[in-house]
């Protein structure tokens, strides 16, 4: 049997070094994106970062930052020394990057470590080797001001570790992700990516985030995207969001920066997710680049080994401003997306390409707003953001009519109280139609006479591959007439036109979206009661979800759901909401209770509510349903005045649209 040794020893150096670069070092990704903020931290503005075979082989990484000082350049590569801190007052206040002091030292315990930097001031520069942790050389060397690190044979000396990289491919994307991701953040910088010789990455350092997101994703992702845009006393955001058909099945299109800082941050991604969780499709997420500027005190970047997650002191905050955000971001570009015949270019994410309307001008704008980020001012961490240096800086460069709307576009708007159509949905409501008739008008809500429709949103310019009929928005124009229903086809799409356009309606997801609204209203108004069930409904749930659900029955029951503990995993359920009766109350209350579980702390007042009534809209009229023409005609009259038309509450298109010009194209009747 093995002794068990129990005296203490300090470690030595080396294996104390290794251990860190466990923490630190996870990856040939880990290595450079320390290099990248110790090269920004000096005040580089232009940075080249080099890779060989996945950056195992070799990293190069060189700035045109302030460099070391001859007498320093040891020093660098000794754990705990650092110039980012003096006092604990500079931990709570961080203005830079690094601050750890074991990035170097780590770095230089499992490779083998050159380091080229010069001064200003100075004829001549230092050159230093390391290899295991140990200084091998040190001599002058001819070099331009900045600073060079290349780290050859990664992990030569801790093979159990290479067991854990990926292949070459996996890694080289792990390097690209960190560079985008670091550009993205300081949009001032001039960063390049070479693999094996190839540059495969490259950012021209204008301080514009649009040139990053240009350079990360296609021209037709680019020029779909929307400007996401706010302003509080303590906290400002700029940013991009990617066009609803431009979103993907993983998070990877997260990207967030705080105060010049490359983030991950699972309260940001969840308020972008909530700002437009009713208009793109569930399982979907959307592109975002998201920089966000904030005093440093609010934020607590001294969570992990990385620097990669943070902690908010006022999380609330930050993830409402986010969220309404997004929302009017994303509404600002929403619209019934044109359906095209035949083919057309394709990007190489599988999105149609962005190509000019064939359809010619039109009275609204083709393109998204621009998106204006800040006034372009480069060097060292003056960055367009607001820098790293000290707290929100004011948002440069938006002219004040710009700033205003978007300033109105996050009010939170006085909800509608009403929501119904025109004459022809008063008319079917007082006519002696057929039961089923009334019985559509009814749920679709009673028509308001100081609510006119207002036209429907649409795209304008948007190219489709392929033989199907794929869609995507790229701009808004305003329609001016009212839509006429013509026929039902395949028993569950609505053929109507409007003079200029002819729209095929999904009628399930139009219906969807205009109960979606109508209940919303009512709940703003105060006019959604609790019905007490006459026999109350049991649910049974798992053992580590009552402890949350018995937390939140007191904000359930503000909105109708009440309910309470019975036995050990049990709750009754008092009552309902009254849009919830007709309904499967089992599915409904299961499927309540499981996103308040995954939401994991208490909801606010709005998410329980668009829940409730998200629910609610299972009552919308199906699919292979046959509606005639009254009940086609109302429910248009009373899809045409909502704000959001454009999709259903789930994200899914509402509608489709074949303009006059592109048919007459099509049977040559074209000039």
């Amino acid at each position: 049997m093995a002794v068990v040794r129990s005296d203490i020893r300090i470690l030595d150096a080396l294996v104390a070094n290794q251990i860190a670069a466990g923490e630190v070092v996870e990856r040939p990704a880990s290595v450079v994106k320390e290099l990248l903020e110790n090269a920004l931290d000096a005040g580089a503005t232009n940075i080249a970062v080099s890779i060989v075979e996945g950056g195992l082989k070799e990293i190069d990484v060189t700035d045109d930052g302030a460099g070391i000082a001859p007498e320093q350049v040891e020093l660098a590569f000794v754990r705990h020394a650092t110039s980012k801190l003096r006092t604990m007052a500079d931990l709570r206040r961080l203005a830079n990057l690094g601050f750890r002091g074991e990035a170097l030292p780590s770095i230089a315990s499992v490779g083998r470590v050159s380091m080229r930097t010069r001064v200003a001031g100075q004829d001549a520069g230092v050159e230093v080797e390391l290899e295991g942790g140990e200084l091998r050389d040190r001599r002058p060397v001819g070099c331009p001001l900045g600073t060079r690190v290349r780290v050859r044979d990664l992990f030569f000396n801790t093979p159990a570790r290479l067991k854990f990289v990926r292949s070459l491919q996996t890694e080289t994307s792990h390097v690209l992700d960190v560079v985008g991701r670091a550009a993205a953040a300081r949009p001032d910088a001039a960063i390049s990516v070479t693999v094996d010789g190839r540059r495969q990455f490259a950012t021209p350092g204008d301080g514009e985030l649009v040139s990053v997101f240009r350079e990360v994703y296609s021209h037709g992702v680019s020029e779909r995207a929307m400007a996401l845009l706010f302003d509080a006393p303590e906290y400002s955001g700029r940013g991009l969001l990617g066009a609803p058909a431009d979103s993907r099945t993983s998070r990877t299109g997260f990207w967030f920066s705080i105060n010049g800082r490359a983030v991950r941050s699972l309260a940001l991604g969840q308020a972008v997710l909530e700002g437009c969780h009713t208009l793109i499709p569930r399982g979907r997420y959307p592109i975002v680049m998201l920089n966000l500027a904030m005093d440093p005190e609010l934020v607590d970047v001294n969570v992990h080994p990385a620097k990669w997650e943070v902690r908010f002191s006022e999380e609330r905050d930050v993830r409402e401003l986010v969220r309404r955000a997004t929302l009017a971001g994303i509404e600002a570009g929403a619209g019934i997306p044109d359906m095209r015949l035949g083919g057309g270019p394709r990007t190489a994410q599988g999105a149609p390409a962005h190509t000019e309307s064939p359809d010619g001008p039109t009275d609204g704008p083709q393109q998204p707003r621009p998106f204006v980020q800040g006034d372009g001012s480069r060097g060292g961490n003056g960055s367009a953001y607001g820098g790293v240096h000290g707290g929100p800086a004011a948002p440069g460069g938006r002219k004040p009519a710009q700033q205003q709307s978007v300033q109105a576009a996050l009010q939170l708007q006085e909800p509608l109280t009403a929501y119904g159509g025109g004459p022809a949905a008063q008319e079917l409501a007082s006519a002696s139609a057929p039961a089923e008739a009334a019985a559509l008008a009814e749920r679709i809500g009673p028509a308001d006479a100081d609510v006119a429709p207002v036209g429907l949103g649409v795209p304008g310019a948007v190219a489709v591959g392929g033989t199907g009929a794929d869609v995507s928005a790229a701009g808004v124009q305003r329609l001016h007439g009212v839509l006429r229903p013509v026929a039902q086809v395949l028993n569950m799409y609505i053929v109507a036109e409007d003079g200029d356009a002819v729209y095929l309606i999904d009628q399930h997801a139009a219906h969807e979206r205009v109960l979606f609204e109508k209940f919303r209203a009512a709940f703003a108004a105060g006019q959604v009661r609790p019905v007490e069930l006459l026999v109350p409904l049991t649910v049974d749930v798992r053992p580590q979800d009552v402890a949350t659900l018995a937390a939140l029955a007191g904000q359930a029951a503000v909105v109708g759901l009440q309910y309470e503990l019975f036995g050990e995993r049990s709750f009754l359920i008092r009552t309902i909401p009254h849009i919830w009766e007709g309904l499967n109350l089992d599915r409904l209350v299961g499927d309540t209770f499981a996103e308040l579980v995954e939401q994991g702390e208490a909801p606010s007042h709005l998410w329980l509510e668009d829940r409730i009534v998200l629910r609610s809209c299972k009552a919308a009229v199906k699919a292979n349903h046959r509606l005639s023409v009254m009940e086609m005609e109302a429910l248009l009259q009373s899809l045409v005045p909502l704000e959001n038309p454009f999709t259903c509450p789930h994200g899914r298109p509402t509608a489709l649209r074949i303009t006059r010009s592109r048919l007459e194209r099509e049977f040559g009747r074209s000039q």
